[in-house]
């Protein structure tokens, strides 16, 4: 039996972009030499001439990358030309703001991915979608008599959205969708997510539920570390009950067994669809996870899949309903066989639709 490890390049590796080599046209971030040894002290204050050279040679990287994702054909070109965009631009941000400012924009960057949450959370795309309005169009008054949320927050929760393309102001306090923020809609009427507000984002497409594990219970946990690392029993122990996710949630066990508790495990199967390349559904199924969320794009054709011996079988431990193995095994040789594990019964069940929908043999 042959067991695979399957693991993605960590996107924080952006900001360590090596320029030591000239890379040619529509090589991916990984064919960039990414290395954290790559990265500029933040203290360092470098020569205008060194800095402007390295800005010079990115720009260039840049320019045709961006040459190369107007050009793409298919959903892999598109993906590399992507990484090769995104890992510039930070290679970029890195070089000419100021490091005090870089530090400052870090260390608030939690703001984004809160207000989205948020956002996510009171279904307020949802609320949008179901304006009468010939425009789609909705006032922050109008969708304080949904949610609740107060007219004022409102507005500032959505312009500062808008700000990175996510709702848009068509008029003074007035609201339309974009196309990324049409991707927070789950399809569900918004009385459903007022009845069930958690465990309903496992019955949506992947990119709600996604926002909603990370953000909402994984973001709590990062947001807890750096009280939790104050004490020994934290800051010293590799136990995983000895994690911040146990401080700030206040338990003696460990994530997977406070999130089958709490009944989340289904949102976080749902939240893994995302990574991918697979259709999703909810009156989106135009798009393909590739077009949703490029940044989190799992290449599976990396691996030379076809080169594994005859009737190989492979094993993806903690595989959640099988999303990953759905990708993959396309890409293996015939008689190919897969083993999906995982802890929790919910998922198991989920597992068996899934694939019923996919390949009712398997």
């Amino acid at each position: 039996m042959y067991r695979l490890r399957i693991s993605n390049f960590p996107r924080s590796a952006r900001l360590g972009l090596r320029l030591s080599e000239r890379a040619p046209l529509g090589h991916t971030c990984h064919e960039l030499q990414l290395s954290r040894s790559g990265c500029r002290s933040f203290s360092q204050s470098p020569a205008p001439t060194e800095t402007t050279s390295e800005v010079s040679q990115v720009s260039d990287i840049l320019a045709e990358a961006l040459s190369s994702l107007k050009s793409a054909t298919n959903d892999k070109d598109k993906a590399k030309a992507f990484n090769t965009v995104q890992a510039a631009y930070g290679k970029l941000e890195t070089l000419v703001v100021p490091p005090s400012l870089l530090l400052q924009q870090i260390s608030m960057a939690h703001q984004l991915p809160m207000v989205l949450a948020t956002i996510n959370d009171l279904g307020i795309a949802e609320i949008l979608s179901e304006s009468t309005d010939r425009g789609g169009r909705m006032s922050s008054k109008e969708i304080e008599e949904r949610c609740g949320l107060p007219a004022g927050k409102v507005s500032r929760f959505l312009r500062f959205l808008a700000g990175r393309g996510i709702f848009e102001e068509v008029a003074p306090d007035v609201w339309a969708h974009t196309r990324v923020s049409k991707l927070l809609d789950s399809g569900l009427p918004y009385d459903e997510i007022v009845r069930d507000p958690i465990h309903r984002f496992a019955r949506g497409p992947p990119v709600p539920a996604w926002i909603s594990h990370v953000v909402d219970v994984c973001g709590k946990a990062a947001m807890s570390m750096v009280t939790a690392f104050r004490e020994d029993k934290y800051k010293k122990s590799y136990e995983i009950t000895d994690a911040p996710f146990t401080k700030a949630y206040g338990i003696d066990g460990t994530f997977w067994q406070w999130m089958e508790q709490e009944k989340r495990v289904l949102v976080a199967a749902k939240a893994f669809e995302l990574n991918n390349n697979l259709s999703v559904g909810a009156g989106i199924s135009s798009f393909r996870v590739i077009q949703l969320t490029m940044f989190l794009k799992f290449d599976y054709n990396e691996y030379p899949w076809k080169g594994l011996p005859a009737n190989s079988t492979i094993v993806d431990v903690g595989g959640g309903v099988g999303s990953a193995m759905a990708a993959i095994l396309p890409l293996t040789s015939t008689g190919t066989k897969a083993v999906i594990q995982d802890l929790f019964n919910p998922v198991l069940e989920r597992a068996k639709s899934f694939w019923a929908e996919r390949d009712p043999t398997a």
